[in-house]
């Protein structure tokens, strides 16, 4: 009988705690038994160094004998990716791979605390000037970006751009050119020259905070032309003026108190629009507004003379369109072509020179030639919209635009009836909720703590439908609808809005994100 003892080895690890059960059954089935499992789970979950996802593992320990079975172990634990870590076999071994294994924790330890104080305090440093370092980032980076759209010139050795400014701002352009020319201690000033050119140049209103709204309000419409009448300067006035007659609030009832009847119809303005049109004279039985002196009948008749007179003007503006405007368009476009040339020797040709050849045409015998000899052309074509069409083309046109301007100034004028249609919806609406909510829920309320629950109820119950549906959905509509009217019935008239709006350099906006 053999007295040696017996010697047992071991291989210790780290595997995924889901795949434990699968462990222990390759393991049995490989070595029937022959093999002993010990596995303990890890409270705390370790971070997977591959994916850097949080996960739970397990320690365990194999007993086995004979070193074949170790090197199948090991194969057994590769496929599921289990870790084996070397362990001594001897117990002082093993203490001191411990102590060596706690010491180097404590170390990391420390050195990990030492690295986030450290990290602390620089991102405490950065914290105070990250906003300062985002402002000079964007800053910079727009300055280069525009530095970009310059021209280099290589023989002066400078940059050279075209860009638009308002005339009011050019002496405040080179104010601030000279301050940067001394701060950067440059020996070269910057140079502003202003230049003429026939582009058109962007649009640009100056704007404050009470205007801004109503600027806003005109560009969703459209950016007007250059020096075209901006319509926000009426629109401050009207838009609010129209918004409060739909609406029916404190502001339409006080402008609306000063002349308007009592009679629940129409309102006043619209019926003595609507008067004027059927040429019939004002009168005071006739509920409208009346201005001036009454005759023996009750008759304005100086204000009936005034709305004719206005019927007039009207009428006698659609013969101007039909006739006088394709000729006025007609002579400017001549003049346009007239402007600075000349018949000479039966050819036309520019008298506009430069400064070198200025002066040289001025007094060419050719010049005195009878211009009775000039060519004449076959048809008449001028520019109307950069398109070259001849006269009668553009004659049917005009006519077709009379046309839709008598049109339009009926319908537009009937839709101003909107303004009667929603103040009259917004009084009704109001009316049924006074009296079948809150009129009618205080009056079923009983007396005592009942009561005053039930008058509790009733007040918030009238309150949220006069917020939800008499501020917020008739607002929207009052707003969307005095919109339409300054678009549409208003702005159509004369407004193009086919000009482009000028954004300056502005760090301001860039700084808000802005494009």
């Amino acid at each position: 009988m053999s007295t040696n003892p017996l010697r047992l080895g071991f291989i210790a690890g780290v595997i995924v705690r889901e795949r434990i059960p699968l462990f222990e059954r390759i393991l049995w089935r490989a070595y029937r038994g022959n093999v002993f499992l010990r596995h303990i789970e890890i409270d705390t979950p370790l971070k997977d160094p591959v994916t850097g996802h949080e996960v739970h593992k397990s320690v365990f320990i194999i007993f086995f004998q004979g070193e074949q079975l170790r090197s199948r172990t090991k194969k057994i634990c590769e496929p599921l990716k289990a870790s084996i870590y070397p362990c001594p076999e001897n117990p002082q071994e093993r203490r001191e791979v411990a102590m060596n294994v706690m010491t180097r924790i404590q170390d990391l330890d420390q050195v990990l605390k030492t690295t986030n104080e450290q990290r602390n305090r620089i991102l405490a440093q950065v914290a105070r000037n990250i906003r300062v370092w985002f402002i000079k980032v964007r800053k910079v980076a727009a300055i280069y970006l525009s530095l970009h759209m310059f021209s280099v010139d290589l023989g002066q050795r400078c940059l050279i751009g075209e860009i638009w400014c308002p005339v009011a701002e050019i002496d405040r352009i080179q104010l601030a050119f000279r301050r940067g020319t001394e701060r950067c201690g440059a020996s070269v000033n910057s140079i502003l020259h202003r230049i003429k050119t026939n582009m058109t140049p962007p649009t640009y209103f100056r704007t404050d905070k009470f205007t801004t709204g109503f600027q806003a309000i005109i560009e969703a419409y459209g950016v007007a032309d250059y020096r075209e009448i901006n319509p926000a300067f009426f629109t401050i006035i009207s838009f609010p003026f129209l918004y409060g007659v739909m609406l029916g609030d404190m502001g339409h009832g006080i402008i609306m108190a000063l002349d308007a009847t009592t009679s629940g119809s129409a309102p006043s303005l619209l019926i003595n629009l609507i008067g004027m049109f059927m040429l019939k004279t004002p009168t005071k039985q006739d509920n409208t507004w009346v201005y001036g002196s009454l005759n023996a009948d009750g008759e304005a008749t100086a204000q009936g003379l005034v709305q004719k007179f206005l019927l007039f003007i009207a009428f006698a503006s659609l013969p101007v369109m039909l006739c006088a405007k394709p000729y006025i368009k007609y002579k400017e476009w001549k003049d346009r072509q007239n402007r600075s040339t000349a018949y000479f020797g039966g050819v036309r040709v520019e008298i506009e020179g430069n400064d070198d050849t200025e002066g040289i045409l001025d007094g060419d015998e050719l010049a005195q030639e009878n211009t009775q000899e000039q060519p004449q052309e076959e048809v008449e074509e001028f520019d109307i919209g950069g398109m070259a069409l001849p006269f009668m083309h553009v004659k049917f046109l005009q006519i077709i635009h009379t046309i839709e301007f008598a049109l339009g100034c009926i319908s537009h004028t009937a839709s101003y009836l909107r303004l009667w249609a929603l103040s009259l919806a917004h009084a009704e609406l109001s009316e049924v909720l006074w009296n079948m909510v809150l009129k009618m829920g205080l009056s079923m309320s009983s007396s005592g703590s009942v009561g005053a629950i039930m008058s509790y109820l009733v007040f918030w119950a009238f309150a949220c439908l006069s917020v939800s549906i008499l501020l917020c959905m008739e607002g929207l509509s009052a707003f969307l609808h005095a919109m339409r009217l300054h678009w549409v019935e208003f702005s159509d008239k004369f407004y193009h809005g086919e000009g482009i709006i000028f954004k300056p350099f502005y760090f301001q906006s860039i700084l808000c994100g802005e494009e």
